[in-house]
Parts: C-alpha cells; structure tokens; sequence
C-alpha cells in the first residue's frame, strides 16, 4: 500500500510522483512485488474507484504505459471485495465476500496459488491488522504529509512486532519498507 507519512489521504488518493524518471523507478519497484501477487483484497470505498477507473485504462490512448499495463494486470488477478453494503461487482474476476473475514482469509491462504495483497483502502488494512491477519507489510512511504486523512493501521489494542526485511529509497524521497510479522 502507498500512503503519506500520516496516512491516506482523506479521498483515498496518493500524491503523484514529481517526475516521469521517478514515477518508473517507483512502477518498476511494484512490478517487482506485483510479479509474485495473483488476488487482491480491496475495501468497497476503493473497489468502487478502481472499478470505475482501471478496466478502462489499457484501451485509451492516453493513458500512460503504467496505466496500460496496470490495468491489464488488475483485469487478470482476483478481486475480492470485503463488504457487508455491496450487493454486486461488474469487474471480471471479483468476488464479494460478507462473511466472517478470518474464517474466509484462513480458507483462502490455504488454496494454492501465490501472494494475496490488501491494495486499497485504510478501512480494510485496519480490520486485517486488528485481526491479525497480515503476514508482511509492504508500504510506499511518499515524501508528503497530508491534511485531512486517515490513518493506515488505526488504533491497535495491543503491539505488533515486525523484522524489517528490506528498504529502498527512490530519488523522489519516498521509500518501500518490508516488514514480516513475526506474531
């Protein structure tokens, strides 16, 4: 996930990368984590935006090559939408789910198939982290501080240890932390 250094903004929104050299150093670092994700798992806030947005991309000319790609890519990999509001998805291979949400992510983390990725939404990363539910965290810290926003992880009733597995730092000042949840 990507966020500012206090958070997401409150529209949902990550600040634009300054500069086309930047941006392909950022996009070429996610294709790296992308390569080993096969389902992601968005909140219904974000769902929606992207559903509205991405499976058009790939087709108009003006989108950029990321953008292309991206929404290729997103077409491919399962969507599975948590909300308990939804009542239906048009987007090729998505899925909502109502239920319980440790007993489906336990299920699901059992099936074969590569990595599962929260990629949107504050609301749905913070439930995951109450629920203990995040093996390893993969963030985007972007050089800017936001006005109104949301916090990524929330407030947690407990501590959380983590090992940090690997940093890099892009020449826009933003940086991709690993993390591994040693629960």
């Amino acid at each position: 996930m990507g966020m500012g250094l206090n958070g997401i903004s409150a529209e949902g929104w990550l600040p634009n990368v300054e500069t086309d050299d930047e941006a392909e150093e950022v996009f070429e670092d996610l294709w790296t984590i992308l390569h080993s994700v096969d389902t992601f798992i968005i909140g219904r806030i974000t769902f929606q935006m992207w559903e509205n947005y991405w499976p058009f991309r790939a087709k108009d000319p003006s989108s950029s090559d990321f953008q292309k790609k991206f929404s290729i890519f997103a077409d491919k990999v399962e969507k599975i939408v948590f909300s308990t509001t939804l009542k239906t998805v048009n987007w090729q291979k998505s899925r909502i789910i109502n239920d319980d949400i440790g007993t489906e992510i336990s299920r699901i983390k059992k099936l074969p198939g590569k990595d599962i990725a929260i990629v949107g939404g504050a609301g749905i990363a913070q439930t995951f982290t109450k629920l203990d539910l995040i093996d390893e965290y993969q963030l985007y810290l972007h050089s800017t501080i936001f006005g109104p926003g949301k916090s990524l992880l929330g407030v947690l009733e407990k501590e959380r240890k983590l090992e940090l597995i690997d940093t890099r730092k892009f020449g826009s000042g933003g940086i991709r932390l690993h993390y591994f949840s040693t629960k």
